[in-house]
This record gives structure tokens, sequence and C-alpha cells, in this order.
């Protein structure tokens, strides 16, 4: 080969170079180092060619679509690296929960790593910003691709989490036993504007049912429920009073005078089953004493008390 001159020398190394920059421009494009394995550089103190080596680079998948790593180049012996891009990673950072199962205000933070940006974003359920607010519990996919048409995807799942208990409040009342002695109540006879944010589920009071065991006043406590499970009591007062008169039955009887002319009768002589259902305290009879005077029919009157005091009059004839 004949001797070159300085200035061509210059416009060969120039050409090679163009060959490597147009070699590094896409770090997303698979190479065939092949097509240039015959471009030769003249080296200007040694004097000798050195063909590229011949290798072909391979595409990395690894779960990623488009990254491509270059492999290293070499000139007479000098390594000339290639810029890899790291790998595209989307990760989830933070999660803030519902407060309630019906509210949609939970926020998704997510954390976009590598690949080349600007990235674009698409969401399962539609938004394409990076970070997801105001959302209701459920699971969410994020999908990233980068410039460079590289994508990932990460899940996030929001859940609800209620930490604030219901707020219970109980109010106290009265409340009347029945003619059997007996009576109920339920939780919304004493609750008194409890509440919840996220809303009551149920309501509960113990005890709920009184006889006449019961007779004055009683402390009940009503529990509340929020619909996640979160509960809250109070307590208030129940008083129990029998208003109810005894049922007073009363019997017409005959009575003789005796040698003296004169009879008596006790209230149980003329009762007749007189009951109430928390007891009978007393029974009386007015008049009860009787004499010649009263000979023939008289009026009496049968008096029943119960255990409460509560009582009640029965009237009837009885004959001497």
């Amino acid at each position: 080969m004949g001797k070159i001159t300085p200035r061509v020398k210059v416009i060969l190394v120039l050409i090679a170079f163009l060959g490597f920059t147009n070699f590094i421009l896409s770090e997303t494009t698979k190479f065939d180092l092949s097509k240039i394995v015959h471009q030769k550089i003249f080296l200007e103190n040694i004097g000798k060619t050195e063909p590229l080596a011949n290798k072909p680079v391979e595409t990395a998948q690894k779960g990623r679509t488009g990254i491509s790593p270059i492999s290293p180049l070499s000139v007479n012996g000098l390594k000339m690296s290639s810029t890899t891009n790291e790998e595209l990673l989307v990760k989830v950072q933070q999660i803030s929960p519902v407060t309630c199962s019906d509210n949609a205000d939970g926020v998704i933070t997510m954390s976009v790593s590598g690949g080349t940006s600007p990235y674009k974003y698409s969401w399962s359920n539609g938004p394409t910003t990076k970070d997801l607010n105001g959302v209701p519990a459920g699971t969410y996919n994020l999908t990233v691709t980068d410039n460079n048409g590289n994508t990932d995807t990460a899940k996030a799942t929001v859940t609800v989490e209620d930490n604030i208990a219901p707020n219970a409040v109980a109010k106290n009342i009265t409340v009347q036993l029945n003619a059997s002695g007996n009576t109920s109540i339920a939780a919304a006879n004493i609750d008194n504007g409890s509440s919840d944010a996220c809303g009551i589920a149920s309501m509960s009071v113990v005890p709920n049912t009184f006889g006449c065991s019961n007779i004055g006043s009683n402390t009940v406590t009503l529990t509340v429920t929020d619909n996640n499970g979160k509960t809250s009591t109070a307590t208030s007062t129940v008083t129990v009073e029998d208003n109810v008169a005894p049922n007073t039955v009363a019997k017409s009887v005959t009575v003789q005078l005796d040698a003296s002319g004169n009879a008596s009768i006790t209230a149980a002589d003329i009762d007749n089953g007189s009951s109430d259902a928390c007891g009978i305290a007393s029974m009386s009879v007015v008049p009860n004493t009787f004499g010649c005077s009263n000979i023939g029919s008289n009026t009496v009157t049968l008096t029943v008390t119960d255990n409460k005091r509560k009582n009640k009059h029965s009237y009837l004839n009885s004959d001497c």
C-alpha cells in the first residue's frame, strides 16, 4: 500500500468514529456488529489495522421489553464501553387505607426508577398519573412505559382501616310492668343519638327484660357496633314501676248471729281468688262485724293491696 498523507489519515479516522457514533445512538436497538467487521481504522503511529470483534448483541428480556445491553468495543487493544440503561422498575412506595368501606379517600404513592424518562402511566381504573388519590378500597395495577417503549407493572391494594370506635350515648328511662308482671326494652329505647362516621351496624342493650324483682332502678349497658366491627358502650338507668292494681275478686257469704246477737267476718271469708302478678301484701274487709240491726243484706268492701302498695276494692252483699 502506498504512503498515506496526514490529511488522508484524518479523514479515515473521522469516518471510523462516525461509524461508532451511529452504533451508540440508540440503547434499545439490536446491533449486528458483523456489518462493520471489515471497517478498518488506520492508527497513526502503528501503521496497522485491526477489525472490530464480530460479536452479535442479544436483547435482554428479564420480564421486561426492549432492554439491549451493548458489548464493549475494541480498537487495537483499546476498549470502548457503550452506555446501558438501568432496568425500568415500578414499586409501591406507600398506601393510605380507606377510612370507611363506603368512602373513597385511599391514596397510592408509587416509585419509578430506571428506564428512560419521560414515563407514561396507565392505571387499571383509568387515570394516567403516577399516583392515585381519592380511591375506594380495591386492587389497582399501574403500567409504566418509558421513552424507549420499555414497560413494567406493579399492583397496589387499598384496604379499609377504621380505627375510630362509634360514639355511644344512652339516656335514662322509666318502664311499667304489665299485668303479668313483666316488661322489656330495646336498644332504641335508651339510645340518645349514638353515631359513627362509617355508619352503625347494630345496637344492643343488656339486660333488656325486667320483672317484679326489678322494680326500682336498674343499670343497663348499651353497646354500639359500627360497620367495620368497632364497638363502644354507654350505661343508663332503667326505672321499673308496677302501676297495675291487683285483681280483686269477692264472693257473697251468709253468717249467723251468735247467742249474743253478734257476728264477724274476715277478708279471707269473702275473697274469691284475688291476685297480683307481683304478689299480694294484704287484704281487708269493711264492715267486718254485724249485729241484730244488720239482719238481712249488707254491702261490704274487700280491699286487696299488692306488694307495691297498689290496691283495689271489690263490693258485695253479705247476708246476716
